[in-house]
């Protein structure tokens, strides 16, 4: 009964000290985040080890490294950049050592941070930074690309809510079935996912077949199968981007023999 004790007490321990080298770290980088965002070098050096390096690749003189505080010091005095929006993407520690993925979003770009970060005298600070960016052209491929998944997943695995994320509420979706030609609104179509066990997978497989994109507005052909059914269904969208993000504002398919 001890060593049961004992080993609870262990990995209780172990999980509260992962949360808390999680919540300093997200602390860490949010100082980061706001320090340059608005251009507070006093918030933003706090977060940094003084010999911290940033790495970069410049369009116009290549590889570039220098201490990351010398370059932030730079900023003092300037605007804060009020159309940015600040996001962090994803952490993993390992002992007394981090890395994090960050994004700063602006209308027309993104630029992605990948940092490092050392657990050194007990407090988290960053020691490399390297970074690139997006431009607008890729972040809407990606963009659409995550609208569609989220149509495909939603309907694959009994999701309403997700499937009817992929859309703008007053989208139109036009399809045949038993009953003839018929419209649907996102909220109709959900309904037929929702009394299925949500999460669970129901043979629909979806693929991403064709993407063509002008400017804010985009087409896009997704088929989703059923090997176990030998059906194959042609979805046809018409996508418009609307307060930067991608929504399906039309849906049409046609049933073809897998």
């Amino acid at each position: 009964m001890k060593q049961i004790l004992l080993i609870v007490f262990i990995f209780f321990f172990q999980f509260i000290n992962a949360q808390s080298n999680r919540q300093e770290i997200i602390r860490v980088i949010q100082n980061y985040q706001n320090g340059d965002t608005n251009k507070n070098y006093k918030i933003l050096a706090e977060s940094f080890h003084s010999n911290a390096m940033m790495k970069y690749v410049s369009s116009k003189y290549g590889y570039k490294e220098c201490n990351a505080l010398k370059v932030f010091e730079g900023d003092i005095g300037k605007a804060s950049e009020k159309n940015r929006k600040n996001k962090i993407v994803s952490i993993s520690i390992t002992g007394k050592a981090a890395s994090v993925i960050v994004e700063a979003q602006y209308p027309k770009k993104v630029v992605v941070d990948y940092i490092s970060l050392l657990k050194i005298d007990g407090t988290w600070k960053i020691v490399s930074k390297v970074f690139s960016k997006r431009d607008e052209e890729q972040l809407d491929d990606l963009l659409i690309k995550k609208t569609l998944q989220s149509y495909i997943s939603g309907s694959s695995y009994n999701n309403p809510q997700l499937l009817k994320s992929a859309f703008t509420t007053d989208a139109t979706l036009y399809l045949t079935g038993k009953k003839g030609f018929n419209r649907y609104t996102p909220e109709e179509y959900s309904n037929f996912f929702k009394n299925k066990e949500k999460g669970e997978f129901n043979g629909r497989n979806g693929d991403i077949i064709k993407i063509e994109r002008t400017k804010d507005i985009a087409t896009a052909k997704v088929e989703i199968s059923n090997p176990e059914y030998g059906w194959v269904y042609v979805d046809l969208f018409l996508l418009k981007k609307i307060e930067n993000d991608w929504k399906i504002i039309s849906k049409t398919a046609t049933k073809t023999e897998g």
